[in-house]
């Protein structure tokens, strides 16, 4: 058995998920994927991962296989503890992956495409516009069904309405003015001599 170490998010999501009674990492994953899916991303490779370690570590504890192969797992007293460690520890920073913004600044490296652009901003209003309905949907569940969970509703859907007034106030695309970014190969003060007459 290894010494354990600090958590991560995903496995204190698991921990958590298995304070609520034995499941197999099937269900784990599924079920926080209903629950966390929208600010956490999780998959069941993931899942499975985490549980091999935790129990090596003495976290959770793997009861036999039934059916389907599927073996119901336990959180043991020192996954409790573990759990409640990570939970006092500092935030740390979101990882931000945001494809969109990517793909306009690859865009605006080069001569912007103006019909690529736009098409990029429609793309992205529809995806946002159909997760804005689904939060909006589910806020009012949770509210009238009197849960404390509302307000991380909340949190996603001022997300998703802020995206959409950053879409609204978007300028159509220059072609005629590409901004030079410098790169790791071509530093600004190189790039800023000149040449000796």
């Amino acid at each position: 058995m290894s010494r354990p170490k600090g958590l991560n998010g995903t496995a204190a999501a698991v921990l958590a998920y298995l304070d609520t009674g034995p499941q197999s990492g099937w269900d784990i994953a599924t079920g926080l994927q209903i629950l966390i899916g929208e600010f956490w991303n999780i998959t069941p490779s993931q899942v499975y991962r985490e549980l091999r370690t935790m129990a090596d570590q003495g976290l959770v504890t793997a009861g036999p296989a039934g059916a389907r192969d599927r073996r119901p797992y336990n959180i043991t007293a020192a996954g409790r503890d573990a759990l409640s460690a990570w939970k006092d520890e500092p935030l740390e920073r979101d990882v931000v992956r945001i494809p969109l913004l990517l793909r306009m600044f690859l865009e605006f490296t080069a001569q912007p495409d103006s019909r690529r652009l736009d098409r990029l901003v429609h793309q992205y209003r529809a995806l946002h516009s159909q997760q804005l309905a689904g939060y909006e949907t589910k806020l009012l569940e949770f509210v009238q069904a009197g849960l404390p969970e509302a307000h991380l509703v909340r949190y996603g859907l001022r997300h998703e309405q802020a995206i959409l007034r950053w879409l609204d106030d978007f300028p159509k695309a220059d072609t005629s003015k590409s901004a030079h970014h410098p790169t790791a190969q071509e530093p600004t003060s190189k790039r800023s001599r000149r040449s000796p007459a």
